[in-house]
Order: C-alpha cells, then sequence, then structure tokens
C-alpha cells in the first residue's frame, strides 16, 4: 500500500507530452515496469514528487517528473485522461508526494498566475486603470474609482499551469486581452502601459507587507518596486516610481501601499452540489477561504475526482484478521464433517 503518495487513477496531468521524456529525473523513461517499480524509481530519487505510469496493449511507460525546483504544483494540472486522444486504449496512473503536494490544496485565498484582480492603492482607495487605448493614455497609468482587470504573468519561462505566486517574486503586470504590460518609461519615473514582449525589463515584484508570508494573499497591504531599487507610488493620479526604500517612502507618507482585490470564481461543496462563489465574498483568513462556515477551492468539481481510496492499515490488518478467523472456521467444520 502506497499510503505516502496520493495515486490518481485515469487523471493526466496538463500541457505534458506523451513523447517526450526530457523532463523525467533521468532524461529517460522507463519501459516495461509494473506501477509497483514506477513508483520505486520516485521514491528513491530527491527530485522527484511526481509522476505518471501509462500501460496497455501488454506494455508500460513510467514517467518520473523532476520536481526539484518545486514550481510544478501538480494538483491544479490535473485532468481527465481524455483530454490526450493518444491516450485511447491505454490506462494512466499519476502520483504525487503527500508531504510536499497537499491534496486537496487548501490556498483558495493567494493570488495566482492569470487570475483577475483589481489593484488598489491603500491611501488614497484609487484603482489602476485605463481610460482609453490612445498613445496619450497609456504612456502613463491613471488610478480612477472603476479600476480594470489586471493579471500577472511569468517572467520565468517554461513555468505551465495554475501556479501561485510567491512574495517577492519576478511577474509581469498585464492587461488581460491585450497585449500592454506595464513598464517604466525610459525617458522618466512614470509608470506606462507598453506593448511588448514579456522580458525582465519590465519585471516588477510585488512585495507583501507581511515579510514572513510565502504567498500574496488577497486584500492584505503589497508594496511593488521595480528592479530592486525603485518602488511605485502613486503621485496625483498617476503612478510613479521613487528612489526611495519602502521604510523611507512610508516616513514621508508616500503613498506606496496596495492592495490586490480578487475578481474571480471560487467553489464550495452545498450537501454535494458544487456551487460558484465571487472570493470576495466570501470569509478569508490568510491564505484560506471560507463560504457559510465550508472551505471554498479553486476546483469547478470541488475536487471530486476520481483517486484511489487509500485503505487503512488499521482497516487492512482488521480484514486480514477476520480472513483468518474465517478461514478456521471453515477447516475446522470441514475437518469435523
Amino acid at each position: 500500500m502506497n499510503f505516502d503518495w496520493n495515486i490518481f487513477h485515469n487523471l493526466a496531468f496538463s500541457d505534458i507530452d506523451i513523447a517526450d521524456c526530457n523532463d523525467t529525473v533521468e532524461g529517460i523513461c522507463y519501459t516495461d515496469k509494473t506501477f509497483d517499480e514506477c513508483l520505486s524509481f520516485a521514491k528513491k530519487s530527491r527530485d522527484c514528487d511526481a509522476g505518471y505510469f501509462i500501460s496497455g496493449w501488454g506494455k508500460s511507460i513510467c514517467v518520473p517528473l523532476y520536481t526539484r525546483d518545486k514550481n510544478f504544483y501538480p494538483s491544479y494540472r490535473l485532468i481527465d485522461k481524455n483530454n490526450y486522444p493518444e491516450l485511447d486504449g491505454y490506462s494512466i496512473t499519476t502520483f504525487t508526494d503527500k508531504s510536499i503536494y497537499q491534496f486537496p490544496p487548501n490556498i483558495p485565498n493567494v493570488v495566482f498566475f492569470t487570475d483577475l484582480f483589481y489593484l488598489q492603492n491603500v491611501q488614497s482607495k484609487k484603482y489602476v486603470g485605463l481610460n482609453h487605448f490612445s498613445k496619450l493614455d497609456i504612456d502613463h497609468i491613471d488610478l480612477n474609482d472603476k479600476g480594470m482587470n489586471l493579471e500577472l504573468i511569468p517572467i520565468e519561462k517554461g513555468l505551465i499551469g495554475k501556479k501561485p505566486v510567491k512574495n517577492g517574486e519576478k511577474v509581469a503586470i498585464h492587461i488581460p486581452g491585450s497585449n500592454l504590460l506595464m513598464h517604466k518609461n525610459k525617458s522618466a519615473d512614470q509608470i506606462g502601459w507598453e506593448a511588448r514582449l514579456n522580458d525582465n525589463e519590465n519585471a516588477f515584484q510585488i512585495h507583501s507587507v507581511n515579510t514572513n508570508s510565502t504567498y500574496l494573499p488577497y486584500d492584505t497591504n503589497v508594496y511593488i518596486t521595480y528592479k530592486k531599487i525603485y518602488i511605485v507610488e502613486k503621485v496625483g493620479k498617476e503612478l510613479q516610481i521613487t528612489h526611495s526604500s519602502y521604510e523611507e517612502a512610508i516616513s514621508d507618507g508616500k503613498n506606496v501601499v496596495f492592495t490586490m482585490k480578487p475578481h474571480f470564481n471560487v467553489y464550495y461543496d452545498d450537501n454535494g452540489s458544487c456551487r460558484k462563489i465571487e472570493l470576495s465574498k466570501t470569509k478569508r483568513d490568510g491564505v484560506t477561504a471560507s463560504y457559510n462556515e465550508k472551505p471554498v477551492m479553486r476546483h469547478s468539481r470541488c475536487w471530486k475526482i476520481r483517486s484511489e481510496k487509500q485503505i487503512s492499515p488499521i482497516f487492512f490488518s482488521l480484514f486480514f484478521v477476520l480472513f483468518v478467523f474465517v478461514s478456521y472456521l471453515l477447516f475446522c467444520r470441514f475437518s469435523l464433517s
């Protein structure tokens, strides 16, 4: 029994290349192994916390994934195997290390890449916005009472799928549905929007005022830096950068504190039915959230996906004792007859 691993039958990870083994621990896949042998490879490797096993037609392939950088977040990438037509006629079993990846995950109130949110200045209560898509308006960023949807996208290449944003991680601030990214004007200290490719020149870092936080919870105070030496502040109706440190900016009364307001749905289990609700309408506590005292989650099926139901060691022991006892009674009956 594999009590230390989450086992999912006929579920696969999104965005995988079935024909490619480059992302495995040793850069190769193993063939003609059993599932237990495949899982044993993962257990023995310090670089593998997840993988999958495909079998059918008398053949099998074992894929222990390289996950040392811990940027994988497999729970948010579980999908039905039917999304891969090439798996028709085959079974797939996916596995993750319970000590690394809690299932189901319980961090609905943290910022993920591609979440929709409003960015609000705490002191002025004004939101980052955009009045018109004209050259004049995108050279600077207005703050107004309405706000607009924004999202964070990763600067680092190769990050796939849903992933929580870490405190201080480099990100690009993007207007969804456009090619506009937040950037610093080269000739001034203004912050504006620009149609550009995503690279380090538009990399910002969002820091929680609570420096002990691993992730960025919604509706908590944050400040934004550019290239580690500039801090974003609100001046009048616009965003600019200042060369002050966060502590100096606060001491000088500058408007450098922001908060991120979620603008998307989460889900909760209502007596067996998975219902959606805006995250902003839930009761939030740190990285977790609840609605009517029920936990909310970032999964449209409330994590009701098919997984192996692990039998506890106690149940297994009782079953074995019962089996031995019944066998003994049958033996005695036939011995006496």
